[in-house]
């Protein structure tokens, strides 16, 4: 499982959708869209406001269930 997927499954954990999460950090739904779907890589400004809006979210618990090799 990687950062992206990590994204994914926190915020549909929470009940929030793509269009819910973009009005709450001022993104646009099909930005979040291109994240999800890996068609681009988002921005530091994107993890930092994605955490925040998750209750003051840990940055590092996003990527703590990449494998290490």
């Amino acid at each position: 499982m990687d950062y992206l997927q990590n994204m994914i499954d926190i915020r549909k954990e929470a009940g929030i959708t793509q269009k819910e999460l973009a009005e709450r950090i001022g993104w646009s739904r099909p930005q979040i869209q291109r994240y999800e779907t890996r068609k681009s890589i988002p921005s530091i400004e994107y993890l930092i406001a994605f955490c925040v809006y998750h209750f003051c979210f840990p940055l590092i618990r996003m990527f703590s269930a990449v494998q290490e090799l």
